[in-house]
């Protein structure tokens, strides 16, 4: 069984769910507490419950996902009491991924939720039509995140979008750098997407655009995490996101420079959480391959030409 660190979070496994895959009550969340998930993440809260766009809202293509959620949710004073029973029945970490829409909201709800361990702040979902993602503007991100640092002892994680430019992912290593971030979980699914089937000559989202997941982005998670990854220097922890379905897939992202690898995509197959024990096997296999006696020794290791 193979064991990471993020910081000086021990974790006696290196998977966890994605925000947002199948994770939004007690009973789901117990179903990843139970699987070989080294922690646990929550679905994205808000400050008010939401019903989520409409639907046809998600859609699986091959290993390529598309979905317009739109943050369905109980709403984060529900999530609290979901937490605090999730902890009396698992001693994994938990994390409670929240999105406030300004920093008054994302420090409310930072108060309610610190019964988790850590708190992932969604900064980047792309299906909240009408709402421009906090992660591009770099004052609101600074904001919130000062903010939120004030209204919590825990442990700050933030989810960020697929930077496509470089120049701005810096300009928010910066300010991550300077509020005192402890992790990046990185990357979110990638927005201003549309999937038109030819043959039925339709848009095959209700909302029409959403956010593209799973295999189609893998590429851009390795390359987002690499720049983090040479940015801190291993000061800030990374959790890779973005296309894993195999060992390899998460053990390419260790040789990026992630040290935990979380997975939305593949949990909507029929395998579901028990893909967490095949993958960490698999990538049990690619380590010995490579001669790693352990996950730690491989982060940050591909070479350069």
């Amino acid at each position: 069984m193979l064991k990471t660190k993020l910081g000086d979070i021990e974790l006696d496994g290196v998977f966890t769910n994605g925000s947002g895959a199948n994770d939004d009550s007690l009973e789901k969340l117990l179903q990843i507490a139970g699987s070989r998930a080294g922690f646990v993440t929550t679905k994205t809260s808000t400050f008010l419950p939401r019903a989520g766009n409409p639907g046809p809202r998600f859609y699986t293509l091959r290993n390529t996902t598309i979905n317009s959620m739109g943050l369905p949710n109980p709403g984060y004073k529900k999530m609290a009491e979901i937490i605090r029973e999730l902890k009396t029945k698992t001693k994994k970490p938990v994390f409670a991924s929240m999105s406030g829409f300004d920093a008054h909201e994302a420090g409310e709800m930072a108060k309610a939720l610190s019964a988790a361990d850590v708190l992932e702040l969604n900064l980047s979902c792309p299906n909240l039509h009408g709402k421009s993602q906090i992660i591009y503007d770099p004052e609101a991100t600074d904001e919130v995140l000062k903010v939120v640092k004030k209204s919590t002892d825990r442990k700050i994680a933030v989810k960020v979008a697929p930077f496509l430019d470089s120049d701005a992912q810096l300009e928010f290593c910066g300010i991550a750098k300077k509020r005192g971030v402890d992790l990046i979980i990185a990357i979110n699914t990638l927005g201003n997407a549309m999937y038109v089937d030819a043959d039925r000559e339709k848009i095959m989202l209700k909302p029409k655009w959403g956010g593209i997941g799973g295999e189609a982005i893998r590429m851009v998670g390795w390359g987002n995490v690499r720049r983090y990854y040479e940015y801190f220097k291993g000061s800030i922890p990374i959790v890779g996101c973005g296309g894993i379905f195999t060992g390899k897939d998460a053990f390419a992202y260790a040789l990026a420079g992630a040290s935990a690898f979380a997975c939305a995509s593949a949990l909507y197959t029929p395998e579901g959480v028990n893909a967490f024990a095949r993958m960490e096997k698999e990538l049990e296999e690619e380590l010995k391959k490579h001669n790693y006696s352990s996950l730690a020794e491989a982060v940050g290791k591909a070479k350069e030409f």
